[in-house]
C-alpha cells in the first residue's frame, strides 16, 4: 500500500512539473490544479 502511495506521489510531482513548467496562461483548469495541489499538500502534513 505505501509503495502505491508513494508511485503516486511521484506521478503527481511529475505532472505538476510538466503542467506548470508549461508556458501558457493561467486558465481556471491551471487555479483548480493549484488548490489540488495545496490541498494533497495539507492532508501530507497532517499524518
Amino acid at each position: 500500500m505505501l509503495r502505491m502511495e508513494i508511485a503516486l506521489i511521484l506521478v503527481l510531482a511529475f505532472v505538476a512539473y510538466i503542467y506548470f513548467s508549461a508556458e501558457k496562461k493561467y486558465t481556471r483548469l491551471h487555479r483548480i490544479f493549484s488548490v489540488l495541489l495545496a490541498n494533497r499538500r495539507q492532508i501530507d502534513s497532517k499524518k
